[in-house]
């Protein structure tokens, strides 16, 4: 192997940059985890489903996405869903209102969010709340993913 030039020198340094950079071209940071329910909610008025207890390490924010489905214990049951940190609904977090329908008793839904938090360890979770009737999640039917962004 010959010693390399101040082109190929350079080539190389801007693959390393680009393999450490994200799609977007910011440096994503390490934090991250992606949790999936390991038993099931049975026929819950209220289902919080958290992820491990976080602290940003070299970024400044968090995305947080989160989703389930299930199956409600009637038709046209409504229900609330909200992104929370520490307990309390992300502020900047939008919150869905699901229905069951009018053929099928099921539910399902998606949220995402960027969190800017203080310091410290955080936990994120996905919260359902029944407006009347239960619900019941399959394992494996609700996932929360935390990644640390810069």
């Amino acid at each position: 192997m010959g010693r390399r030039t101040t082109v190929e020198k350079t080539a190389f340094f801007l693959a390393e940059q680009a393999v450490a950079a994200s799609g977007n071209g910011s440096v994503v940071a390490a934090n991250e985890s992606s949790t999936v329910n390991g038993s099931a909610f049975t026929a819950v008025a209220t289902a919080n489903f958290p992820a491990p207890a976080v602290a940003l390490t070299t970024g400044k924010r968090f995305r947080i996405t989160a989703s389930f489905s299930g199956t409600a214990s009637a038709v046209d049951l409504v229900a609330t869903v909200t992104l929370q940190r520490d307990g309390v609904n992300i502020s900047n977090s939008a919150t869905m209102v699901i229905s069951a329908g009018h053929v099928t008793a099921a539910m399902a839904c998606s949220l995402t969010v960027i969190d800017t938090p203080t310091s410290g360890s955080h936990t994120y979770s996905l919260n359902v709340v029944m407006a009347s009737g239960t619900i019941t999640i399959p394992i494996a039917q609700a996932n929360i993913t935390v990644e640390e962004k810069n």
